[in-house]
């Protein structure tokens, strides 16, 4: 896992133990967001090796 997400993640499971569940969303939210971006550049990366190769 990406490490700003691991930090978001913990960042959220501090505002739940201050009970401020509002805040911890926010994190939560956040952290999915930078990971579908992660998860969405790795399949371009990909795509772009495959027609590389493809060409060899």
């Amino acid at each position: 896992m990406d490490e700003r997400v691991e930090r978001l993640w913990q960042k959220a499971e501090d505002a739940i133990d201050r009970n401020d569940t509002d805040q911890a969303e926010e994190y939560r939210v956040l952290a999915g967001h930078i990971a579908w971006h992660r998860r969405k550049e790795a399949r371009e990366l990909n795509r772009t090796l495959a027609y590389a190769n493809k060409d060899d």
